[in-house]
């Protein structure tokens, strides 16, 4: 956990980490100091301790004044997943074309646009994001989550996730020479900025070893993603049954 300390003066305590039945947070209590501006990372490892079923539980954490009086509280998730396993793969190519710009790549960019139109849909600032992932999951596909943040401008339709299956690439595609879009497999809804969308896919991706998306926009109301040269690429959540 990260602690700040945005007053004037310094502060000194303790961060007391309190775990549910059934597991354990190593160490429960930190000391911790902290002059008037400065930061720390505080370092929490939980475990399991027993025989919990999968699920999601709250992790209770307490800052703790030096006379013992709560400065202030609050609580982080423990997701367990029991006989579920999970990787994390992050886009190995993403880019957005504009009908503005039909011969422009835009893969090296830092973000990834998606606009149906400046006035209306469909007109010269028309923008689609592609994206391509890469996996290898040694067990059954139990469920797939896509997720991406914003880059700073919210919106309140983002769009939709569609499958692709032409081929393109990353330092190559263009507006003029977009693959067309296939199944829809979620709607992304609003964004806050900078919020972390994350949407579950209906698609089996058994015996897959390659994704290919595409962010197709629904309304006028533009929003930017961050990309993966960003450092904060989009991502798929695969959770699976490892092989026996």
């Amino acid at each position: 956990m990260k602690l700040v300390n945005l007053r004037d003066a310094g502060f000194e305590g303790t961060v007391e980490a309190s775990a549910p039945k059934g597991f354990a947070v190593n160490p429960n209590r930190v000391a911790v100091r902290l002059d008037a501006g400065a930061r720390r990372d505080v370092p929490l490892e939980v475990s399991l301790a027993g025989d919990a079923p999968a699920g999601k539980y709250p992790l209770k954490i307490r800052l703790l004044r030096s006379d013992g009086q709560i400065e202030t509280e609050t609580s982080a998730s423990i997701e367990h997943l029991g006989r579920r396993a999970r990787i994390v793969v992050a886009a190995v190519e993403d880019a957005h074309v504009q009908r503005r710009y039909p011969e422009v790549n835009r893969g090296s960019a830092g973000v990834l646009l998606v606009d149906g139109g400046n006035a209306t849909m469909g007109d010269m600032d028309h923008a689609v994001a592609y994206l391509k992932f890469r996996f290898a999951v040694p067990g059954k596909v139990l469920s797939v989550r896509f997720r991406i943040r914003n880059a700073g401008n919210p919106s309140g339709d983002c769009g939709r996730l569609c499958l692709v299956t032409d081929s393109w690439a990353e330092n190559q595609i263009t507006y003029a020479r977009r693959p067309g879009l296939e199944t829809e497999l979620a709607r992304l809804g609003s964004a806050a900025e900078h919020q972390l969308v994350e949407r579950p896919l209906k698609l089996d991706l058994q015996g897959r070893g390659e994704l290919s998306l595409a962010i197709d926009p629904t309304s006028t109301d533009g929003v930017d993603f961050l990309s993966r040269e960003s450092g904060s690429p989009p991502e798929l959540v695969i959770d699976y049954e490892p092989e026996p």
